[in-house]
């Protein structure tokens, strides 16, 4: 069963995505925080509750571009980040971030900021191809869980891509003829929003869910920008801790038609 490392957290720096920060860099910058040129050294940063001495981390390749970015620390007061959001926002992607309170993973990811040009209309905003994930509980055998794509079309074209990235977030990706069983509140979710369903099954050793959220981010953000028209929703379909269902709650938070019918 999937659960939540409390002493972990991931954020995925988009395959699309482009800042001063290049990934390239990126160990070295967010190793020294105070001397990359992103943070004022005289702040009393200790006094914020900053720890003097960077908390561990890694960055893993994602192969296409970019990856994701791992600190080994439950305590967000980490100063790397806040040189990621010099130039981004630090946030959950659409769905699950509705799931606050209920099931809450501490996976984000970079989205580029709208700076004072863009709003003024001085300057075009950078391009963003999101879009929306979901996580739902199903019993699945330990070391397998299922990566469910909705899309407008087939995505046949990038199986093999898929598998790629997979490698080299060390997961065994290989695309499934069949769903798994799933919750009839999916189901609805799915027949309602109509399109192809492509199914992965992924082999794994880690039972940290925030780690294979963080991987299918990744690999969501890399289908939408190949393939724009086509990419609506991801979703990671496994036993998780907890249970947690994104079309249950979203099925909630649909307003019930009063007596008259309206």
């Amino acid at each position: 069963m999937l659960r939540i490392d409390s002493l972990k957290h991931y954020i995925v720096y988009p395959p699309w995505a482009e800042f001063t920060y290049r990934w390239d860099n990126l160990l070295q910058i967010l190793s020294d925080p105070l001397s990359s040129g992103y943070l004022e050294r005289d702040k009393p940063w200790a006094k914020y509750g900053f720890p003097p001495k960077v908390q561990p981390f890694e960055l893993l390749s994602g192969g296409v571009n970019n990856g994701i970015i791992i600190a080994h620390t439950g305590d967000h007061r980490w100063l790397p980040g806040i040189v990621l959001s010099k130039e981004a926002d630090i946030i959950q992607p659409d769905r699950i971030g509705l799931m606050l309170g209920i099931f809450e993973p501490p996976v984000y990811y970079l989205r580029p900021r709208r700076t004072g040009e863009v709003m003024l209309g001085l300057e075009r905003p950078k391009k963003k191809f999101l879009c929306s994930f979901g996580i739902e509980h199903v019993e699945t055998e330990a070391g397998i869980s299922y990566w469910i794509v909705l899309s407008k079309g087939d995505i046949s074209k990038e199986t093999k891509r898929i598998e790629e990235i997979g490698a080299n977030f060390r997961l065994n990706i290989q695309q499934h003829t069949d769903l798994p069983t799933l919750p009839a509140s999916f189901m609805d979710w799915l027949e309602y929003h109509g399109g192809q369903c492509t199914c992965f099954r992924v082999q794994h050793e880690t039972d940290d869910v925030g780690f294979l959220l963080a991987s299918m981010y990744y690999t969501g953000f890399y289908l939408k920008s190949v393939l724009p028209r086509k990419i609506s929703h991801l979703c990671l379909a496994a036993s998780v801790e907890g249970k947690p269902s994104i079309s249950k709650y979203l099925k909630r938070r649909q307003p019930e038609p009063n007596a008259s019918g309206g």
